[in-house]
C-alpha cells in the first residue's frame, strides 16, 4: 500500500528592509543661487527622506543638466570644482576659471545606502 501525502508550496521573498521604501528627493532652500566667480560657496540641501523612516545612509551625486552653455554635458563637465558632503547635505563649489561664467543647471541624485547611527 502506497503512503498518501500532500505537498503544499509556499513562496518566501527575502529582501532588504528598505527595498519597498518610497524615496523623496533632496530639495534646496532656493531654486537659484548667484555667486561671485572667485568666491567659494557652500549650498546646503535638505536630505532625502523615505517613508519607512529608517533607511538612512543616503549618498548624493551632483550632475549637470544637459542644457548648458558651451555644449557642456553631464559626462564632460569638470566636477573637481565641486565637493559633495553627504554627511552634512551640502555641496561646495570652488570655481577657478572663467569658463564657469554663465547660468548653469545642476541636480542632485540621491541613493539610499546602508543605515548607520550617524545618519539617523
Amino acid at each position: 500500500m502506497d503512503s498518501v501525502f500532500q505537498v503544499d508550496e509556499f513562496v518566501l521573498i527575502i529582501k532588504e528592509e528598505c527595498w519597498d521604501a518610497t524615496l523623496t528627493g533632496s530639495t534646496f532652500v532656493s531654486a537659484t543661487y548667484s555667486v561671485n566667480l572667485w568666491t567659494p560657496v557652500t549650498i546646503d540641501f535638505n536630505d532625502m527622506a523615505d517613508n519607512l523612516g529608517d533607511c538612512g545612509g543616503y549618498t548624493y551625486e551632483l550632475r549637470a543638466s544637459t542644457d548648458q552653455p558651451g555644449g557642456v554635458t553631464p559626462s564632460n563637465f569638470d566636477s573637481t570644482d565641486f565637493v559633495m558632503d553627504d554627511t552634512n547635505s551640502r555641496v561646495t563649489f570652488t570655481p577657478d576659471t572663467k569658463t564657469w561664467i554663465g547660468v548653469w543647471k545642476f541636480y542632485i541624485v540621491g541613493q539610499a545606502g546602508t543605515f548607520n547611527s550617524v545618519d539617523s
